[in-house]
């Protein structure tokens, strides 16, 4: 019967420099190392079955892939190197082979070409896998290459089903403009001074904040999410492909959205001078920062300035401009909420945020 006792399942990590495979041994937690010979073709992130040897490398367990039970991935970006034969060099650092073509997939590539390829062949007596060309993205170097490449290596997906844009234009077509149907089971916050502060390169626009002095004194100050739930529903294409993006993905001179631009930038962003549907938390607030009153629920707002950070500072510092009064008003309840906060033992984070001018 054969021995499996000593068989561990995981996922491996590969160091080019150490030349060695990496598994964790759940019950110690530490490391088993494997020989790139003992790695079987297995490449970084596939789920291995590794069996331990009585031997040890710089002091850790030794294995052996004995199987590969799943690949995380097939399909990898590279560069082509044609010279006296032709291969290809993966952008992935943490890929330790490069790739073979065959005549007839080299025919269609030439040098410093990039690349999205798919393994097509691993015979177990072969160092290197045979690939088959999927795209040639464009030559290395050029910046529009190498930003699909990096979005195709990533495994983003820069463009949405035809299925998906069409279900993104019929919600723009059913609810624009905004029936007064739904409109009547809402607060309707329209007539409150209503603002966004983003990014100066911001396309969309999630959140909002609202402020209203009260005739007691104390002021009104809302805070609006746009209401993307009504819009994408359990159980549609819609809502299906969100699910698969999970996120919207920001390179340094794009942005591919979770949502089609239809509802992330038109539909569901709070746009200055349109009527949206937002949830809303509306609090009472006293001058001393003091939360006497709270509302949650459902809104119809309408944005009256889009601020950018740097311009809503510019407005504080100059101590004038349009809805100074009102700026200075939330960064000064601003202060003193997180004032009480960090009296009350919460912890102050910083970090820096890094912008790219292209």
């Amino acid at each position: 019967m054969e021995n499996t006792n000593q068989r561990i399942e995981g996922v491996i990590a590969v160091s080019k420099a150490r030349k060695l495979g990496f598994i964790k041994n759940p019950k110690t937690e530490q490391d088993i190392a494997i020989r790139l010979d003992d790695i079987k073709h297995a490449l970084p992130g596939d789920t291995v079955l590794v069996e331990l040897k009585n031997t040890k490398i710089d002091d850790m367990e030794q294995g052996v892939v004995v199987e590969i039970v799943k690949r995380v991935k097939t399909k990898f970006v590279g560069t082509v190197q044609k010279n006296a034969d032709c291969f290809i060099i993966p952008d992935s650092q943490k890929v330790y082979v490069n790739f073979n073509l065959s005549d007839s997939e080299a025919a269609k590539v030439e040098h410093n070409d990039k690349v999205y390829v798919e393994i097509d062949t691993w015979a177990e007596n072969e160092v290197r896998p045979k690939v088959k060309v999927l795209q040639v993205i464009g030559k290395k170097g050029v910046h529009e290459v190498e930003i699909r490449s990096i979005i195709l290596e990533k495994g983003f997906d820069a463009e949405f089903a035809e299925s998906v844009l069409r279900d993104a234009d019929e919600l723009k077509a059913k609810w624009s403009p905004i029936p007064e149907s739904e409109i009547a089971k809402r607060r309707d916050m329209r007539g409150t001074l209503t603002m966004t502060i983003d990014p100066i390169d911001a396309k969309d626009f999630d959140d909002a904040l609202s402020i209203k002095t009260l005739d007691n004194g104390n002021y009104e100050i809302g805070i609006h999410i746009a209401d993307v739930a009504h819009y994408v529903t359990p159980g549609t294409i819609i809502d299906k492909e969100a699910f698969e993006r999970q996120f919207s993905v920001y390179l340094v001179d794009r942005t591919i959205p979770m949502l089609p631009e239809v509802l992330s930038n038109d539909l569901c962003s709070l746009n200055p001078n349109e009527e949206k549907l937002a949830f809303s938390a509306i609090f009472e607030i006293t001058k001393e920062a003091e939360v006497i009153g709270e509302w949650f629920g459902r809104t119809i707002i309408k944005s009256d300035k889009r601020f950018s950070y740097e311009n809503a500072q510019e407005t504080l510092d100059a101590k004038s401009g349009e809805y100074f009064e009102e700026l200075n008003t939330l960064n000064t309840i601003s202060k003193k909420l997180a004032a009480k906060k960090f009296a009350a033992g919460a912890i102050r984070f910083s970090s820096e945020e890094f912008k790219f001018e292209l």
